[in-house]
């Protein structure tokens, strides 16, 4: 059992990591870094596997990589290229699945409304991640029953995630997001159908 905190007095970015329980095996120069184990963060065990062709690349040309997160909100598989230099760059393949895309946000921190529908969510794409952005290019995507294909883009820079998204849909259904107000003896609740 271990702890991981990070600090960016710059940005004012900080997080903290408990109950690591991790295998790294670090090698040589030009050799694969591989880590795999579990940890808890914001109240959720995360299980994590990772596949890093070549550390010393990484502020360089970048490297191979491969990523496996697995925690009750979310589920993330990505392959592609990952660069450090001067911020977190990545680019490839992901495949991303949530069983209730309000639950994941309350877990990054972010608050949301209450409401209906935002639940068994899947993507899969062309993946990059910058410092603030996440990009879902030439991905399919299902959410509520519903299909789509087309560009995401998710801006994180603020007190609530911004999504910009252009796609085409074959079925557009608005019901899951319906919500009713109803007023009993003891309060005005939401009814969300």
């Amino acid at each position: 059992d271990g702890e991981v905190t990070f600090n960016d007095e710059r940005s004012g970015t900080s997080f903290a990591v408990q109950a690591v329980n991790a295998t790294v095996s670090l090698p040589l120069a030009g050799k694969p870094l591989t880590a795999g184990g579990s940890a808890r963060w914001n109240g959720q065990k995360v299980n994590l596997k990772l596949f890093l062709k070549d550390i010393a690349r990484l502020t360089q040309s970048g490297s191979p990589i491969e990523l496996a997160l697995d925690a009750q909100p979310l589920q993330v598989a990505v392959s592609g290229l990952l660069k450090l230099d001067g911020g977190i760059d990545l680019a490839g393949q992901a495949n991303i699945t949530s069983p209730d895309l309000r639950q994941l946000a309350g877990w990054g921190g972010w608050q949301t409304t209450p409401g209906g529908g935002l639940k068994d969510f899947s993507a899969q794409g062309a993946l990059s991640l910058g410092a603030g952005r996440a990009v879902l290019s030439n991905a399919s995507i299902s959410l509520d029953g519903m299909k789509a294909n087309g560009l995401v883009r998710v801006l994180t820079r603020s007190d609530r995630p911004k999504v910009e998204a252009s796609l085409g849909i074959a079925r557009l259904d608005l019901n899951a997001y319906t919500c009713l107000l109803y007023t009993s003896d003891a309060a005005d609740d939401l009814l969300c159908v």
